[in-house]
């Protein structure tokens, strides 16, 4: 399948006029959800260009989908983007062939049962997260669907009889009544998944916590501090923050990831914030 790059996405989504972008991994997952009807496609694919060039996501295929129309039955045009070296993430796509130590022939039946469930619970786990994601994908598409037929509730019946008024709210209502299922067996499965990882941990004694060094939690000492003072903020940057955080193994990288970020951006309060955090480092 061909590649884009991210000037050749931007140019064919905006040639097209799509009304609808989303950002999904090679796996289907959502990256960033379909845009709804108060969101521009425009600024909905500004969002996806920026998280493609982000030195937080990971070298992979990535698909850029785009539709005009939140219906079900549409299918979206999909642009694939490869971060990384192409040819390299090729070979990386096949899949990794993992072998599983057997039991030791000279233990007791109790921990071969052990294994061979343990075994049973990685599949079903598995089982269980495709299927959340599908069920994810539903709920999307019925929530997009959903506020394009309110934005066209809000544009077309004003002027029509009242009857019509009436038909669209209980259309409204059975299409709610009809993602509540999926809703349910979404957080189901999600409790069940749960369950089952909580019973596969008990079947291994875990390793002993790792102490983490003082020095280490100045970051986050500093992230809790900035959400509490700028809580309110119009440009709330907590999210980025906490990014950053989850990508960095020690303080002067988490600096220096910060500063690139404000570069990138050309964003005079990241600057800011980056001037900031150096000054918290040394209270």
């Amino acid at each position: 399948m061909k590649t884009y790059n991210e000037k050749e996405i931007e140019n064919e989504i905006l040639a097209q006029q799509y009304k609808y972008i989303a950002l999904f991994d090679s796996n289907d997952r959502v990256l960033i959800p379909y845009n709804n009807t108060q969101i521009k496609p425009e600024v909905r694919l500004k969002e996806v260009l920026t998280r493609l060039k982000s030195k937080t996501l990971t070298d992979g295929f990535y698909k850029v989908m785009a539709k005009n129309s939140v219906q079900k039955n549409i299918v979206p045009d999909v642009y694939l983007y490869a971060k990384g070296n192409a040819e390299s993430l090729k070979d990386n796509s096949k899949p990794e062939v993992i072998y599983m130590d057997r039991p030791n022939q000279n233990v007791g039946i109790d921990s071969v049962i052990s294994y061979t469930k343990a075994l049973e619970l990685n599949t079903l786990i598995a089982r269980l997260e495709l299927e959340n994601t599908q069920l994810k994908r539903e709920i999307d598409d019925l929530q997009a669907e959903n506020d394009e037929l309110r934005a066209n509730e809000s544009e077309h019946l004003a002027d029509e009889k009242p009857t019509m008024l009436e038909s669209a709210k209980s259309f409204l209502s059975e299409t709610l009544t009809s993602a509540a299922p999926l809703i349910d067996k979404w957080f189901e499965q999600k409790d069940r998944a749960l369950a089952i990882k909580e019973k596969q941990l008990s079947l291994n004694r875990p390793p002993e916590p790792k102490q983490p060094e003082p020095k280490q939690d100045v970051a986050k000492m500093f992230i809790n501090w900035y959400e509490k003072n700028y809580k309110n903020s119009e440009n709330n940057l907590t999210t980025e923050l906490v990014t950053i955080y989850n990508s960095v193994n020690s303080i002067p990288e988490f600096e220096e990831d910060l500063e690139d970020l404000a570069a990138e951006n050309e964003n005079s309060t990241l600057f800011e914030l980056y001037n900031n955090f150096k000054n918290f480092q040394n209270v």
